[in-house]
């Protein structure tokens, strides 16, 4: 399971964010704040992941990419962070995601969540 992402491809990341969120689970998100930027493997690999959260105002169809399989689950934070912890959600991105945004949460930070997966 693994928090809607993909390739930036100049945009700037919250507009990707937007879009691909949009693209991969239908839902229309606003008010989007930055967890933060991770590099999973930074040791061998430049790659970086940019981390929002926001509100989700709309739902509307999904267009994944041609040839993804996307099964789109809807999870409360705190299942999700009981997912991370207990090792049913393996994805880094996500694991620091929800943790992010769980501790924020406890710091009493207002956010809004981003509670979809794909699997």
């Amino acid at each position: 399971m693994e928090l809607p992402a993909g390739k930036l491809d100049g945009n700037e990341p919250v507009e990707y964010a937007k879009r691909e969120l949009l693209e991969e689970t239908g839902a229309v998100g606003e008010d989007f704040v930055s967890l933060g930027k991770m590099y999973p493997t930074v040791a061998f690999c430049k790659a970086a992941y940019h981390l929002f959260a926001c509100k989700v105002s709309d739902f509307k169809e999904p267009q994944p990419d041609e040839g993804e399989l996307i099964e789109i689950v809807k999870i409360p934070l705190e299942k999700a962070v009981e997912m991370v912890m207990s090792g049913k959600i393996l994805d880094a991105k996500t694991q620091i995601g929800f943790l992010k945004l769980k501790e924020l949460q406890n710091k009493k930070i207002k956010v809004v969540t981003l509670d979809f997966l794909r699997n």
